[in-house]
């Protein structure tokens, strides 16, 4: 009865014996880690629950050599597959029916929704948060380790939408620059003297964005965008990165080489910023990715928006793998947001999806006002009208939901 219980709690449990041999391994265990309970039973706990502290630091050794009890200790755990997971420990001794000590316990908590949040908060990402089953995306994840430990200055190649930026944040979390700062520079939405601004600073104050980013990551966002005059002096301001100075990640939805061609862009500059070049492929490219950037996109809005939607019916899905998707990533992502916040079931249906979708066209480039008024309204009502709480759902702030709701004509129902 006792197993049966423990094999319907959310929470990972496993007992082990006085030479720390695991005598039990619940439902939870098996998912968190990946070990089934065949394969986990009988043998040494470090070589299933596998941290950096096994051995004179763990926590469970601890409990069984002093009798003292461990709780909410944070640590790293390898899985079956050697997936790095976050997890919450607490530790107790085993005792029987008659107070004897027989081994002990240890439960642990699956923290990577609460580390996704986190890093979702500090706009931080890993490779993790890449989906890749696709040969072409594999091929990129795979060399993105190797780019990461190294200073090379990084092209990131692709069209509106396909992840650059997501690319280019992973890889500065995982260089040696991490704690460090990613500074993101958007060159194509600055007019020429703001942008110049943004960049060096003014002429009394070296506040730019170029050194706000030392010993950090300078992420130079549609960079193909920059005005000519101002690219020289881009040019005569990037070094070789070293440790101490800057990192630059340009992204370009455009093809340099043939800017340089049309004379739009400085040859020196393309040279400096051509290094290391990743090219991401449209959506289109690889639809074997889209059933998985689905369940990511739906596991996100389940941890920001509080509920525990299923997933999509396979009529929408089937609707999603037929739509061209133009926008690419992002477009599927606001895509599922839109769904998300309208569908009232526990799956999202074909109805659900916008408008341009269900109807096989490209997306307006303009929301419609009402669409836009059924989104809003929807998350209002399933807030109860809180203004802050339904402005955290629709990820705005509040005083913006505020001018919407009068725009709209939007008010609390009497």
């Amino acid at each position: 009865m006792v197993n049966l219980i423990l094999d319907n709690v959310a929470d990972g449990v496993f007992t082990v014996d006085p030479h720390f041999k695991i005598t039990f391994f619940n439902a939870a265990a098996e998912q968190i880690t990946g070990f089934s309970h065949d394969e986990a039973v009988g043998r040494p706990c470090f070589e299933v629950f596998r941290t950096p502290l096994c051995g004179q630091d763990c926590p469970l050794r601890h409990t069984l050599h002093t009798g003292e009890k461990v709780k909410s200790f944070e640590v790293d755990i390898l899985t079956s597959t050697r997936k790095r997971q976050s997890v919450s420990v607490s530790t107790a001794p085993l005792l029987d029916g008659e107070g004897n000590f027989v081994g002990g316990v240890e439960t642990f908590r699956d923290l990577s929704p609460i580390e996704d949040l986190r890093r979702a908060m500090r706009h931080q990402f890993t490779f993790d948060d890449i989906v890749a089953k696709s040969a072409t995306m594999r091929q990129i994840v795979a060399s993105l380790p190797n780019v990461a430990r190294s200073n090379a200055t990084v092209l990131v190649e692709g069209s509106a939408g396909t992840g650059k930026e997501l690319i280019a944040n992973a890889i500065h979390g995982a260089s040696r620059r991490r704690d460090g700062p990613f500074v993101k520079v958007s060159c194509g939405v600055l007019p020429s003297a703001i942008l110049e601004s943004e960049l060096f600073g003014s002429d009394d104050a070296q506040s730019g964005r170029l050194r706000a980013a030392t010993h950090g990551t300078l992420f130079l966002d549609d960079v193909a965008d920059i005005p000519l005059p101002l690219q020289a002096k881009l040019f005569g301001a990037l070094e070789p990165a070293d440790d101490e100075g800057v990192r630059v990640i340009a992204a370009t939805k455009h093809d340099l080489s043939q800017r340089v061609q049309a004379g739009s862009f400085r040859e020196d500059l393309y040279y400096r910023l051509n290094v290391v070049v990743l090219h991401l492929p449209n959506l289109a490219e690889r639809r074997e990715d889209m059933p998985l950037l689905v369940d990511f996109f739906i596991d996100r809005l389940n941890l920001r928006m509080g509920r525990n939607l299923q997933g999509l019916t396979h009529g929408a899905m089937s609707m999603l793998l037929q739509h061209p998707f133009p926008g690419n990533v992002r477009e599927l992502e606001n895509a599922l947001e839109h769904a998300y916040i309208v569908a009232a079931g526990s799956r999202i249906g074909p109805d659900d999806l916008p408008a341009h979708v269900r109807d096989g066209a490209p997306p307006s480039p303009g929301t419609p006002p009402r669409s836009e008024r059924q989104l809003i309204q929807s998350a209002l009502e399933r807030h109860m009208w809180s203004v802050p709480r339904a402005a955290a759902a629709l990820g705005m702030h509040r005083t913006t939901l505020w001018r919407k709701m009068k725009r709209l004509g939007l008010e609390r129902p009497a």
